[in-house]
């Protein structure tokens, strides 16, 4: 008599059903294009994406799923998307709506962020995931594994002596530096976005990367990301969480453009405390302040503060508007002046050809030569619908060109016709 220990036994049908309805459609339809030879399994689900092992071409990637907006925990990215450009205006104005084609273009936009931060990272040399192929939603990359085929761990899960965590801190810091030479920073660094392959650490998850250059939120997140690290391996080795309090020499170096690979924290440097404008920073400060204030006031219903924050923008709108008219003019008058000091009479080239064009005959009027080859003279008028000049009794008959003479305007005077005077006299005569 057999025991039943509470085990449900599945078919091998059943389980394939099973595996299968935990696959995303994305990449059942890219099975059935062909793209993907099979998918393996499921190999681990994030905020934002699922990850899955698939075959293709008899080697093994991962294919990243991303979620839906509503079904994923990761919602807060506006910080993220500060820099992000769209040239389309149509796109610009659906974008600022927040209508449905708005947010399908900014899931689009987000999708393709991590795409394009992988390819420029991999052209320069950064330790990142190489990137097979994009197809909407999924995005085939490469899967990181150590010499045995093992799937590389986290950092997170990495057991690191004292030594090893100094020598990992700087290799970590090193990618930092890559990434910020080529304007871009991770923004959501952390033990849990860095592989281990082999001892080198491989960075992932760039879809929140941001533009050095364009977010004005790129300091912070880069010394966050500073942080997040060198506070992990400051657990296995103390004298790391100094760092953290020097990150702020990497933006110093970017934006004095002499950020370079290799680039090392120094504990001993200081931050420069000189201010040029002590009156200026000090207004600042207190506007800021001022403004936090009627933030504040405005937040808890009171009308005067909303008012005040209102005429504030407009005043600050009026102040670039200003400034936008004056670079203008100022390249205005700079393109009057580029334009003054061109030489207005330019040396023609010497031996080259006459250019006639469709109307040379009509504008330069048709050269007579005279008998005896001497100098020419135009027959025709130098302005039309007027009485033509006439040629020389010396010159011979215009050549035919091909065209109808101008046409005389105004009344015929004849010698004994009926026009000006002579046909006053007529009709006199005839009624008397």
């Amino acid at each position: 008599m057999g025991v039943d220990n509470g085990v449900q036994h599945r078919s091998p049908r059943e389980t394939e059903a099973t595996i299968s309805s935990q696959i995303p459609s994305d990449l059942l339809e890219l099975v059935d294009r062909g793209v993907l030879d099979a998918v393996v399994c499921p190999l681990k689900s994030g905020k934002e994406a699922d990850l899955f092992v698939v075959e293709c071409d008899q080697l093994h990637y991962v294919a990243k799923v991303y979620k839906e907006r509503r079904l994923r925990s990761f919602k807060n990215d506006c910080n993220y998307k500060e820099g992000r450009s769209v040239r389309s205006s149509r796109a610009r104005r659906a974008l600022s709506k927040n209508s449905k084609y708005g947010r399908k273009i900014a899931e689009t936009a987000w999708h393709n962020a991590e795409v394009d931060a992988l390819r420029l990272l991999q052209q320069a040399g950064v330790r990142v995931p190489h990137v097979h192929s994009h197809h909407e939603r999924v995005v085939i990359m490469e899967m990181i594994c150590d010499k045995q085929g093992q799937i590389a761990p986290q950092l997170a899960q990495v057991s690191l002596s004292r030594a090893q965590a100094q020598v990992m801190v700087d290799k970590i810091l090193d990618q930092v530096v890559l990434l910020l030479c080529n304007d871009l920073i991770h923004g959501d660094l952390s033990p849990y976005n860095v592989l281990v392959r082999d001892g080198e650490p491989v960075v992932i998850d760039l879809p929140q990367c941001v533009s050095a250059a364009h977010n004005m939120q790129a300091a912070r997140m880069l010394e966050r990301d500073v942080t997040a690290i060198t506070q992990y391996l400051g657990l296995v080795e103390p004298s790391i969480l100094a760092l953290s309090k020097h990150a702020w020499q990497l933006w110093d170096e970017y934006e004095r453009g002499t950020l370079a690979p290799g680039f090392r924290l120094d504990p001993k440097r200081k931050r420069s405390s000189k201010v040029e404008d002590l009156g200026a920073l000090v207004d600042l400060v207190r506007s800021t302040r001022d403004e936090q204030m009627l933030e504040r006031r405005a937040k808890n219903g009171d009308v005067e503060a909303r008012a005040l924050l209102k005429a504030a923008e407009r005043r600050a709108s009026r102040w670039a508007r200003k400034e936008a008219e004056a670079a203008e003019a100022a390249r205005e008058e700079a393109k009057v002046l580029a334009r003054k000091n061109q030489p207005k009479n330019k040396a023609k080239p010497a031996g080259g050809k006459k250019r006639r064009g469709r109307n040379a005959g009509r504008r330069g009027g048709v050269q007579q030569k005279h008998p005896t080859g001497s100098a020419t003279k135009d027959t025709r008028s130098t302005r039309r619908g007027r009485n033509d000049s006439k040629p020389s009794p010396t010159s011979t008959a215009p050549a035919n060109t091909g065209r109808k003479p101008p046409r005389r305007r105004g009344k015929r005077r004849g010698k004994g016709g009926n026009s000006g005077q002579g046909a006053s006299q007529a009709r006199a005569a005839s009624l008397g």
